[in-house]
């Protein structure tokens, strides 16, 4: 829906959206929401484009469910002996299969 969304030209709450050909927004202003733990969308921050380029996120109004920043990670690394093999079209996203006998796997 995404790929379509941005090749495409249309009118939202009148205001003209309009993409680029890389798929990125023309001009505009956009907020930036963090859904917080009541459920609301909250906004830390703001996107525009015109006249000039201004991205910024207030990184205070952001309250994690856990200490820290969670991690975005669907598997864990593989053990040594292992090697990744991908599961899914996500390159995160991998099963750990027992390395052939006299090959390797370069982790660097």
């Amino acid at each position: 829906v995404l790929a379509e969304l941005k090749k495409s030209n249309f009118t939202l709450l009148n205001q003209t959206i309009q993409f680029d050909e890389n798929g990125d927004p023309k001009f505009g202003s956009y907020s930036i929401v963090f859904w917080n733990h009541s459920g609301d969308a909250e906004e830390i921050g703001t996107h525009t484009f015109h006249p000039t380029v201004n991205f910024f996120i207030n990184s205070s109004k952001i309250q994690w469910y856990m200490k820290g920043v969670p991690t975005s990670l669907c598997s864990t690394e593989c053990p040594a002996g292992y090697a990744k093999k991908q599961d899914g079209i996500h390159k995160c996203c991998f099963s750990c299969e027992v390395c052939q006998n006299g090959t390797y796997v370069n982790i660097t």
